[in-house]
Parts: C-alpha cells; sequence; structure tokens
C-alpha cells in the first residue's frame, strides 16, 4: 500500500498500548510516554523501558523534557516529576516542598532562560529556576488549573494552553488576551506559530483559533475540518499544516491556508489520514507535551490510543482524481423511483429523499458529500452519514437538487450532480383557480354592492319623505315660535315703556314734595320722601335690570357699538346714585383727569356703572366713601369702583359673577336683591369685549373693575389752548 505512514516493526513494543508524550533528544533517541506501561527509549537498535526499577515511581509517562544540560524529565500521572542526569540510567524524584501535593504533571518546559516549568493537572504552574521552585499566579482567575502545553515566542514571551484558555507571562503572572474573551471554548490543548508570526492554537471540541497582530480568526468543521477537537499542531518544512484528533491526521496544503487567511475561501481542501491509510487506529492522544514530534527528516511522530504513528511528510501523495458524482433515486412516501422516471412531484408528497454516491477508486469510505436544495436550502449542507438527503413537506414550486463531493484528499467536484423538479400545487393552489375564485369573488362583490346600492337608495327616498315632512313640521314650529317672539316683545316693549313711565312720574312727584319740605323745612316728611324716593329708584334699577337681562337672552337686545365719551357717561350714573348714597350717608368720589372714549354701548356700559355704584353702595357702611376711578392704558379704559364696606371671602368670589340667587346677600341695613346684577355685568361687558373682576378683602372692602376698548384720550386745555394740569378729583356728598 502506498502510504506515508511508517508500517515497519521498530515500534512494536508499544504497538497496544496508548502512548502520550514523545520526544526526540539531541542524541537522537526516541523518548515515547505511555499510559501506565513507562517510558521507552528508541535508539538505532535497541528499545529500553524505564519503569519502577528505573526510578519512576508511577508508570503512567504523560510529559517529557530534554533539559539544555542533557538531562533527562519525565511528568506522571499520579506519581509527580522525575528526572535523570546525563550519564545516569536511574531517574530521580523532584519533589519542593512547594509541589508536594502536585501529582500529575501534563507538560514540562525549559525557556531560553533554562527555567523548568511544570505545569500541572488541576494544581497550576510551577517554574524552578535550578534552586528554587515559584508558584505562578494566575491575574484572571486567581488560579490556572490544567497546564497542557508552553510555547516559548522569539521575544521571550512564554505562552500557554490550558483548560481554562490561553495565556501570556508578564510581570510573574499569567495574563489572559483579551481576543480570547468570547470563543465558544476555553479549554486548548496544543500551539504552534507559522512563518507568518501566527499563532495557531488547537482545543478540545472548538477547532482552530489562528491569532496574529490583526485580530483572530476561527477554524471549525463550517471549513472543511473532521473534527474540531485538535491535540496536535505542527507546520513541515514547506510551511503545510498537520493536524490529528480523535477523527484521525489532517493535512492542509499552505497554498489552502494562505487563501483562507486572505478571504479568498472560507472552504479548506483538507487531506484525511486514518486506519485505511495505515494508522494503527483513527483516535490520537493529546493535551499532553510534547504531544507529537517532527524530527529533521520530516518525520512526524504521533501518539494514539494504540502506539505510535510515524508519517513521513515528504513522502505524501495527493489524489486529484475528482470523484464522479450521481444522484441514483427519489423517494417519495416510501417509493422509490428512479431520476428518469420522475420530474414532478405531487403535493401530498410528506416525505421526500435525494440518495445519491459518488465513485471514487481509493478510499471511498473517505469521500465527503455537500448538497443543496436551490429554491428552499439558502447554503450548503454537509452529510458524513448516509447518502441521501431529506426533506419534508416542501410547498409548491420549482426546486433544482444539488450534490458535490470531495475524494479521500479533499479535492472537490464543484460541478456535482444536478436535477430538477417542481413540486405540483394542489388545485386550490393554480393560476386557473385563483382566477375562478377572483371572478366569482368579484361577481358575488358586484352582486352585493348593487343590492346595496338599491337598499340605499330606497332608503334615502323613505328618508326623504321623513325629512320633508319634518322640515315642514318645523317650518310650521318656526312660524309659531316666531309668533310667540313678536308677541313676547310686543310684551316687553309695553312693559319697557308702561312701567318706565309710570316708576319716573311716580319718582318725580315724589322729588316735587322732597323740594317741598324741604323748603318748608318739614325734616320728618322731608326724610319719608327721600326713603319714598330712594325705594322707588331700586325699584325702577330691578326693573330695568331685569328687561336688559331679558332681552340679552333671548337675542332681542342687540349690542350696539358706538363712540362714547366714558366720563360724562359715568358723571351721570354717579348723580342718579346720589340719592341712594346720601340716605346711607356715603360720600362718592369720582376721580377722572381727562376724557375718555370708547367703542361701547352707552345702555350697557350705563348698566354696568350703576349696578357696580348700587352694589358698593348698598354693601358700604355709614360716613365711608365709594370712589370711582376712571383711567386707561394703551387698548383699554380701566374704571374701578371701590368701596370700604363689609368686603367678600374667596368661596363667594369664585361664583360671583354666576348670577345664583344664593349669591345675593343682605347690605349693611338689610337691602335684598335678587343676585343678577354682577351677572348682568359680566355679560356686558364681555359682549363689548373687556373684561371684568374684583379684588376684596373681608371687612376692608372690595374693588370691581372692568375694562372697554380704548378709542381715543381727550387731553384737556386752559383757556390759552395749553393742556391743563391733572384736576382733583369730584366729590359729591
Amino acid at each position: 500500500m502506498n502510504t506515508p505512514v511508517y508500517q515497519g516493526d521498530r515500534f512494536d513494543v508499544v504497538s497496544q498500548t496508548p502512548t502520550t508524550a514523545i520526544l526526540e533528544d539531541s542524541n537522537g533517541t526516541l523518548w515515547v510516554g505511555t499510559n501506565c506501561d513507562g517510558l521507552y527509549a528508541f535508539r538505532d537498535n535497541s528499545v529500553e523501558r524505564f519503569g519502577l526499577e528505573e526510578g519512576i515511581l508511577n508508570v503512567c509517562v504523560w510529559s517529557v523534557l530534554e533539559q539544555s544540560d542533557g538531562t533527562i524529565w519525565a511528568g506522571t500521572w499520579g506519581g509527580g516529576v522525575f528526572y535523570m542526569p546525563p550519564g545516569e540510567a536511574v531517574f530521580q524524584r523532584f519533589e519542593p516542598e512547594i509541589m508536594t501535593n502536585v501529582n500529575a504533571v501534563l507538560s514540562i518546559f525549559e525557556d531560553s532562560n533554562g527555567y523548568i516549568w511544570l505545569g500541572s493537572f488541576g494544581r497550576g504552574l510551577y517554574r524552578y529556576d535550578g534552586e528554587t521552585t515559584t508558584y505562578i499566579k494566575n491575574q484572571n482567575d486567581g488560579n490556572v488549573s490544567t497546564i497542557r502545553t508552553m510555547f516559548e515566542d522569539d521575544n521571550g514571551t512564554i505562552l500557554f494552553a490550558t483548560d481554562r484558555g490561553i495565556g501570556f507571562f508578564q510581570d510573574g503572572e499569567i495574563i489572559k488576551p483579551t481576543e480570547f474573551n468570547q470563543l465558544v471554548t476555553s479549554n486548548f490543548r496544543t500551539i504552534g506559530k507559522d512563518s507568518e508570526g501566527r499563532f495557531w492554537f488547537g482545543s478540545y471540541g472548538g477547532g482552530i483559533f489562528v491569532l496574529d497582530g490583526a485580530g483572530s480568526k476561527k477554524i471549525t468543521m463550517e471549513n472543511g475540518l473532521f473534527d474540531n477537537t485538535i491535540s496536535q499542531l505542527q507546520f513541515d518544512s514547506d510551511e503545510n499544516l498537520w493536524l490529528a484528533g480523535n477523527m484521525g491526521v489532517f493535512f492542509i496544503e499552505k497554498n489552502q491556508i494562505d487563501l483562507f487567511m486572505s478571504g479568498e475561501t472560507e472552504k479548506l481542501r483538507v487531506t484525511r489520514i486514518g486506519v485505511s491509510e495505515g494508522l494503527p487506529i483513527r483516535e490520537t492522544t493529546g493535551g499532553f507535551m510534547p504531544s507529537s514530534f517532527l524530527n529533521n527528516q520530516g518525520e512526524l511522530f504521533i501518539p494514539t490510543m494504540q502506539g505510535m504513528a510515524m508519517i513521513s511528510t515528504q513522502n505524501l501523495q495527493l489524489n486529484r482524481q475528482l470523484p464522479n458524482v450521481y444522484i441514483e433515486e427519489i423517494e417519495m412516501n416510501g417509493v422509490s423511483y428512479s431520476i428518469n422516471e420522475i420530474s414532478e412531484i405531487p403535493h401530498d408528497a410528506q416525505r421526500i429523499i435525494f440518495r445519491f454516491t459518488a465513485l471514487s477508486f481509493k478510499n471511498s469510505d473517505h469521500v465527503n458529500f455537500e448538497f443543496m436544495l436551490e429554491g428552499f436550502d439558502d447554503t450548503w449542507q454537509q452529510r458524513s452519514g448516509p447518502r441521501e438527503a431529506i426533506y419534508t413537506s416542501l410547498p409548491p414550486g420549482n426546486y433544482t437538487f444539488r450534490v458535490r463531493a470531495s475524494n479521500n484528499d479533499g479535492f472537490w467536484n464543484e460541478e456535482g450532480a444536478a436535477l430538477a423538479i417542481t413540486v405540483i400545487p394542489p388545485f386550490w393552489q393554480t393560476a386557473w383557480f385563483f382566477l375562478l375564485s377572483l371572478v366569482v369573488i368579484m361577481s358575488v362583490l358586484f352582486a352585493g354592492y348593487r343590492y346595496r346600492v338599491r337598499k340605499i337608495h330606497k332608503y334615502n327616498l323613505e328618508l326623504q319623505k321623513e325629512v320633508e315632512q319634518r322640515t315642514k313640521e318645523l317650518k310650521i314650529s318656526n312660524e309659531e315660535l316666531k309668533n310667540l317672539l313678536e308677541e313676547k316683545n310686543k310684551l316687553h316693549s309695553i312693559l319697557a315703556h308702561d312701567l318706565r313711565n309710570p316708576f319716573n312720574t311716580i319718582l318725580g312727584f315724589i322729588d316735587l314734595l322732597k323740594i317741598e319740605f324741604e323748603q318748608n323745612n318739614n325734616e320728618e316728611y322731608s326724610e319719608l320722601t327721600n326713603k319714598i324716593l330712594d325705594s322707588g329708584r331700586k325699584s325702577l334699577n330691578l326693573l330695568e335690570n331685569l328687561l336688559q337681562w331679558s332681552g340679552s337672552k333671548d337675542g332681542g337686545f342687540g349690542v350696539n357699538i358706538e363712540e362714547i365719551e366714558l366720563k360724562e357717561l359715568i358723571n351721570e350714573s354717579v348723580d342718579m346714585a346720589g340719592v341712594q348714597a346720601n340716605f346711607k350717608n356715603v360720600a362718592l368720589k369720582f376721580n377722572a383727569d381727562k376724557p375718555i372714549f370708547v367703542k361701547a354701548d352707552r345702555n350697557m356700559t350705563k348698566t354696568i356703572v350703576r349696578n357696580l355704584l348700587s352694589n358698593a353702595i348698598k354693601f358700604s357702611g355709614s360716613e365711608t366713601t365709594v370712589t370711582i376711578n376712571l383711567s386707561h392704558d394703551d387698548k383699554f379704559a380701566i374704571v374701578e369702583v371701590e368701596d370700604h364696606g363689609v368686603g367678600i371671602d374667596k368661596n363667594s368670589i369664585a361664583h360671583i359673577f354666576e348670577g345664583s340667587q344664593k349669591q345675593s346677600k343682605l347690605g349693611t341695613q338689610g337691602e335684598k336683591g335678587i343676585g343678577m346684577g354682577l351677572a348682568l355685568c359680566k355679560e356686558f361687558t364681555l359682549l363689548q369685549d373687556g373684561k371684568i373682576w374684583v379684588n376684596s378683602t373681608p371687612g376692608a372692602g372690595s374693588t370691581f373693575t372692568f375694562t372697554l376698548p380704548l378709542s381715543f384720550i381727550k387731553m384737556p386745555v386752559n383757556g390759552d389752548g395749553r393742556p391743563a394740569k391733572k384736576q382733583a378729583g369730584q366729590q359729591i356728598n
């Protein structure tokens, strides 16, 4: 058999034993550790075993080292560390006090300074400088449990592969690089470095991680590896990469590495060497140091679960013959069909199986397949088991099934084989059914539309008749209401004329009587006529409020905006309020320095002033003063009516302009009201685009203020035409 794997009997003595660490010393002796069968030294024509009698008190040897002075070190599983100086034939135990409890040593390494590094299983890392042994702390975790291998860079940096990630030795501690924080695994087994200066880390279950100055890159089975567990990693003299793990030994050519690292491909061509190529067993061992060895002759030594394999890296002949790929048959619902028998698949095919194969005359069991159903799959699917692809419940449509294969050395037939198929839709998913359904739906919708239109038309006719009948009734009602309003306005006019005139006549006669009594010094009758005159004017004021309020509510009282002189109007109202004020011994004071013209309704404004003066007198005590101030700002005339009476509490102020009977209070002499005066003031002020408000302190008096839109201001002048000085307030007693 033409194979690069050594088939001789030189290593038969360990052929049935799991081997571990492998080392070739400076004399050419090959040292091979075994799993509990001692340490073997293979020389040119002899084999020597070192066990209990030769000083190795535990024969499970998992790590080997030749020190620069020729001393051989051996780490064991369960017995600690042993060393044999040059020229001696018996090992001695290395037992510093700090390592009393360290029994399993997986890796031994000598750095460029001559220090010996000892990596244990579960007990961390130690360094021996020839005199003292020191424990090395891990900065990140506090303790590195298991050290599997070590590596020194050209600049003296020491790297560690551990079960908790990759570490660097720096400032007396192990530092974990941040590039490895997000990896899917932290269990690393081997370290290598290529000619480009890139570090390669083999892991248990996570594939390979490559670290360089630009960052890190991952290589897994998705990229072409046959196994994600990499226990051995070596670069040969041509910079080809050799790997080993649980699935055998793998080979990747340098040009493939370059293409992958440059990003030109995501798929590596990987050659696998297994039992059919001469390996004693597929599974190799790893996690020890050194777990493989490549000598100057290009011979690669790899430990396996059954002895040791030696592979000549220079004699590997790649099979570049591409396999021929075929699609054999299709199975639907348990029935098989040849590819010539069927191109259409019924919609009720719940399970479809494509079976395929490839012809390769060398190691056909190492042929690998990838398949894709175009129109359904987005990426190629790998297949290492049965040569078939299974799909269930494919939706109707056109598909192309493609399959490609690689030979035993990873060379792919990219063209492969292809088969076009069509999954026939059920009749309810066909175009003619959709068209027919559309026609039926449109017909039903149109018929429904026509029916709805007729129904709406009929309803509209009935509604039109109902509207006409209601309109007729509303016209009749409107005419009746109009007649009622006219009657009401007539009544209102009669009341306004026939009640006002008698009241004014009565008040005129009473005023004449008052003058007569005063001239005759009849004080008793004069006081009586004062009371009658006051009551009469109050009644007339109430009557006018009622009439104006009623007119405003029913719309019969229109707003007649004109330009009026406010000072003169207020003077008239002050004169009219004089009788009421004299009766209660209240002084009236009017402050106005110049005429002010406003845009307002004369009658409404009189009503506002009259009511505010009447209220101020009503709630003022004897020998007090009610002051009226007339001023202005840029836009409004401002009228203030200020008294020093009983005042208003906060709760009453909130509702004082609402016109409720509840808001009406008795005056200081028991005067009654109906509570509508201030409501009328507010309504008339708003109708004239003004505002009204009150400020009051209980027990100290109130100030009612209202505003009206300003027209212009007439400056008073002297006889010589010059502006006059400000006039004093007008006092009325």
